[in-house]
C-alpha cells in the first residue's frame, strides 16, 4: 500500500511511503533485508484481511502483484476500500493461464509434465476461460458491494 505526499513545494512528484503487509514470516524477513536502505519503505508482518493501521491511516494505493486471488473474495474489495483515502486506487495483476476455445493447445498439451513434477492442476479443476481470468468477475462483485465509483480494466 502507498502513500504519497509532497515533503517539499519544489517537489510536486511527491515522496512514496510504502507499507508492504506480508501474511508470510518467511517472506516478511526477506522484504526487511531487501529493502533495508529505503528509509520510507516499512513491511509488515500480517494479514491484509485483518491488519489495522497505525491511527486509522488510510493510503492512496492499494496494490497487489500476482497475490490478490489468495485474499478471501468475501473480504478484499471491503477492505481495500476502507484502506483507501477518497480518490484513492486499488490495483492488482493477475497472471493466470486461460485457455480459450480453439486457443494454442500447448498449455492443455503440457499437463502430463506438471503431473510428473507434482505441480499439477487439482482434481476437478476446470480450465479458465479468457473472460474470467480477465478481470470481469472481480469488478462485478466489486460493483456490486458498491466499494468503487470506477472501474478501469486493461489487458
Amino acid at each position: 500500500m502507498c502513500h504519497w505526499e509532497s515533503h517539499d513545494s519544489a517537489c510536486p512528484a511527491g515522496v512514496f511511503q510504502i507499507t508492504f503487509v506480508e501474511i508470510g514470516a518467511d517472506l516478511a524477513a526477506v522484504g526487511r533485508q531487501i529493502l533495508a536502505g529505503f528509509p520510507d519503505v516499512e513491511v509488515i508482518e500480517a494479514s491484509f484481511e485483518t491488519w489495522q493501521p497505525p491511527g486509522g491511516a488510510t493510503f492512496d494505493l492499494v496494490f497487489a502483484a500476482a497475490a490478490w486471488h489468495w485474499i478471501d473474495p468475501a473480504v478484499k474489495d471491503r477492505r481495500a476500500w476502507e484502506l483507501l483515502r477518497p480518490g484513492g486506487h486499488l490495483a492488482f495483476w493477475t497472471a493466470a493461464h486461460v485457455f480459450p476455445a480453439g486457443g494454442d493447445p500447448f498449455s492443455r498439451d503440457i499437463q502430463g509434465v506438471y503431473e510428473e513434477i507434482g505441480e499439477a492442476l487439482p482434481p476437478g479443476t476446470r480450465w479458465q476461460l479468457a473472460d474470467v481470468a480477465n478481470g470481469r468477475n472481480h469488478w462485478a462483485r466489486a460493483k456490486a458491494q458498491r466499494v468503487c465509483d470506477r472501474v478501469a480494466h486493461e489487458r
